[in-house]
């Protein structure tokens, strides 16, 4: 398995993403032997006749990377299938992990109240000098 990224190195994010991919590969039946990162290579100066796939790109193997990650990783995805299986959301309090490594599609979701409350006592509150 290659997972292809649009950028010219490989990051831990990247390893977390093709570790929980292969694991959920495995756990439906599928043979997979191997896997790697494929990204840009910086070094490769296109000459303006041939495009050479070959060195554009970069293959970063990770299936070892992958094995130190599966117990954590694998615990996560179990986590990941219970709250998506439950028909009330998670009470979790939004913060940094709500943007990293990437930002949270449910962050306006969970951020509602919070939102409301803002823009119906921010008025007052710059009105009043308490909030700048």
């Amino acid at each position: 398995m290659i997972e292809v990224k649009s950028t010219t190195g490989l990051k831990a994010v990247f390893i977390l993403d093709v570790a929980f991919q292969l694991i959920v590969l495995r756990a439906v039946g599928l043979d997979v032997r191997d896997v790697a990162v494929m990204t840009l290579d910086r070094s490769y100066v296109y000459d303006g006749k041939n495009l050479d796939l070959d060195r554009l790109f970069q293959l970063h193997p990770v299936l070892e990377q992958y094995e130190q990650l599966i117990d954590t990783v694998g615990a996560d995805a179990r986590k990941i299938q219970s709250l998506i299986s439950d028909s009330t959301p998670p009470d979790i309090e939004i913060g940094d992990h709500c943007f990293e490594p990437y930002e949270c599609p449910y962050f306006e979701y969970c951020s509602r109240n919070i939102i409301c409350w803002i823009r119906s006592h921010a008025p007052a509150l710059l009105a009043t000098g308490k909030l700048r």
